[in-house]
């Protein structure tokens, strides 16, 4: 159910970013229905999967890239930081839409920074508590999701729990 929230929320920032970049109306909702009507998009949303959600990030960061306020360079920087919490495929796009508006808006670039490191918190809190190896997504959770389930469990969980080679770390190096 949530990637299909996910994939109806794209369409309408599909159809956001579209208008924010200067396209009309009517592109705005061609492009949109284009989206809203293909079916391999929604051949994604019928499963629980990742593609709805990064769609959806993807399109937040197109419409949130063109400004120069303080407040939007701010919000994007944040938007890519927490986008590249919930995978790593989204890094060629949002970098590149980094980049744009660091380029566009170079008053704003220490805004920008701080508003992508804020976005990476919880994968920098997992890089701080977790050993290298263990930084890559296990059984369908990416870092902010071993982070948040090990925040769950009140720091009870181990690495022994979460990775697939856990069983051969000693039990001290498991915690």
């Amino acid at each position: 159910a949530a990637s299909a929230i996910f994939g109806a929320l794209a369409v309408g920032a599909t159809a956001a970013a579209i208008q924010r970049w200067g396209g009309s109306r009517f592109g705005a909702a061609t492009g949109a229905a284009t989206l809203a009507v293909a079916h391999t998009f929604w051949s994604m949303a019928e499963v629980a999967e990742v593609y709805t959600l990064h769609a959806l990030l993807l399109a937040l960061l197109l419409c949130l890239a063109p400004g120069t306020s303080r407040r939007g360079v701010f919000a994007l920087g944040l938007l890519a930081g927490l986008s590249l919490n919930h995978h790593r495929m989204i890094l060629p796009g949002s970098a590149l839409i980094v980049a744009f508006a660091a380029f566009r808006a170079p008053d704003h670039r220490r805004t920008l920074g701080a508003g992508l490191a804020l976005g990476l918190l919880p994968w920098l809190a997992l890089a701080a508590t977790h050993s290298p190896g263990s930084l890559r997504p296990v059984d369908g959770l990416s870092p902010t999701g071993l982070w948040l389930r090990r925040a769950l469990l009140g720091g009870q969980g181990s690495a022994r729990e979460f990775l697939p080679f856990g069983e051969g770390l000693p039990a001290a190096a498991g915690r």
